[in-house]
């Protein structure tokens, strides 16, 4: 009996040392001991420690419990949030209405230059049909002509043309001068002259494509501008009292599709010996009709050198007229 008694006494000792004695819990991993670093209930740990990691954790906590410690509110930098987008925007706003300015003045500018040429080419499509029947009636027969320098609009109805010098371009229109120049004729009888070779290339025999009328009339335009770029530096080395516009040269040479299309006709309804007696005439006609027709700007007094000049452009019309009926 005494040995039962004291084997459960024995008992009762081991687990009130058990009891009292628990081991210490670490929070290393992995169970490793690391001395002075308790984490257990007992030791002081943070609140929550050890609870549902779901639930809420302060960061700041640890400066909380140890000094009391607030960390003042800071402002959040620019650029940051909202405000920060603002100023972003505000930014981007501004420099896109710098930009816009800047495109709308130099979209003014621009329409302001193509308005005046819209301008100088209204000048040169003002017509109607008696100027045109007796411009064209001038031009079949150049010889009877009285050719006059251009008159002047007192009224300057009209300003200068582009491509021109800065004086005022003050003639009158081709409605009210015969001698004016004028694009109406020169574009109708352009297309006119395109229409008939690819009339001609048909009836030829020849396979027709629309690239036949697009060489054709690309050819003739770079031929025309040729002639009126020469024209306007021989005007420039000789020195021409008088301002030359080159929309005017550019009309000027251009009657020639109203004589080359007519050259053409002939080529279809007469017998071939006619059709070069016509196409030399025409020729000759039209080189008439320019020589007499440029010698206005030295105000029908040139000296032997301007004419020597006039007179070859007069001549280069025979090549010319040549090539157009040929292409």
């Amino acid at each position: 009996m005494d040995s039962s008694v004291h084997h459960q006494h024995h008992h009762h000792h081991h687990q009130h040392y058990h009891h009292h004695q628990q081991p210490p819990q670490f929070g290393g991993p992995f169970g490793q001991d690391y001395p002075g670093q308790q984490y257990g209930p007992q030791s002081g740990a943070p609140p929550g420690y050890g609870q549902d990691p779901n639930m809420n954790y302060n960061p700041n906590y640890g400066m909380q419990y140890n000094s009391g410690y607030q960390p003042p509110a800071q402002a959040p930098p620019a650029g940051y949030g909202m405000g920060g987008n603002n100023f972003g925007n505000d930014m981007m706003m501004n420099f896109g209405m710098q930009y816009g300015s800047k495109v709308l003045q130099k979209t003014q500018a621009n329409f302001s230059r193509y308005l005046f040429w819209l301008q100088g080419l209204h000048y040169y499509f003002t017509v109607n049909n008696s100027y045109v029947k007796n411009k064209l009636k001038l031009l079949m027969f150049p010889l009877r002509h009285k050719y006059r320098r251009r008159e002047v609009d007192a009224g300057h109805r009209f300003e200068t043309p582009g491509m021109a010098p800065t004086t005022n371009y003050n003639y009158l229109t081709a409605v009210d001068d015969i001698n004016a120049p004028d694009m109406y004729i020169p574009l109708m009888a352009f297309i006119t002259y395109i229409l008939l070779v690819g009339f001609i290339t048909g009836i030829g025999g020849v396979n027709f494509s629309p690239e036949v009328l697009i060489a054709t009339g690309s050819s003739s335009m770079v031929l025309t501008l040729t002639e009126m770029l020469l024209l306007r530096l021989g005007f420039s080395v000789l020195s021409v009292p008088r301002p030359v516009y080159s929309l005017d040269l550019l009309c000027f040479i251009s009657y020639k599709f109203f004589h080359v299309s007519v050259i053409l006709l002939t080529r279809i309804a007469l017998l071939r010996w006619m059709y070069v007696c016509f196409w030399v005439m025409f020729a000759a006609f039209h080189g008439y009709f320019l020589l007499h027709t440029l010698k206005l700007y030295w105000q029908g007094s040139g000296s032997q050198q301007h004419m020597l000049f006039l007179y070859f452009v007069a001549g280069v019309q025979f090549p010319i007229f040549f090539y157009l009926q040929h292409v």
